[in-house]
């Protein structure tokens, strides 16, 4: 249990992303469900939502998977940083908002 729990502290988007998709596809059948009104009213800005929330899960895990493979030394700092055991890593924090920055630009010349 102390295994999963630390693979899950971090790696969060491995349970994160499929649980987002699967809320994706049921999310129509739950706002039905719960008021018929809404099959009256446009629900398609809660969808816009969780799509916007699955882009920044999916690019989270590419940042935080880029840091591990190409910087392992500073994925080590972090690593150790979560057991409690170091100190805050400043520059897995810079390295992550510029692969989260190179993400969001990819994103928008895609757009």
């Amino acid at each position: 249990m102390k295994k999963l729990f630390k693979i899950v502290q971090l790696y969060p988007e491995i349970f994160a992303i499929p649980i987002a998709i699967l809320g994706l596809f049921s999310l129509q059948k739950v706002l039905l469900w719960i008021d018929s009104a809404n099959a009256i009213y446009q629900d398609d800005w809660v969808q816009t939502i969780v799509m916007a929330a699955i882009t920044i899960l999916s690019g989270n895990a590419l940042a935080h998977g880029a840091i591990k493979f190409n910087q392992p030394s500073v994925f080590n700092e972090y690593k150790t940083w979560l057991d409690g055991a170091g100190k805050m890593p400043q520059d897995y924090f810079k390295l992550l908002c510029l692969y989260l920055g190179a993400f969001g630009l990819i994103i928008l010349a895609i757009i």
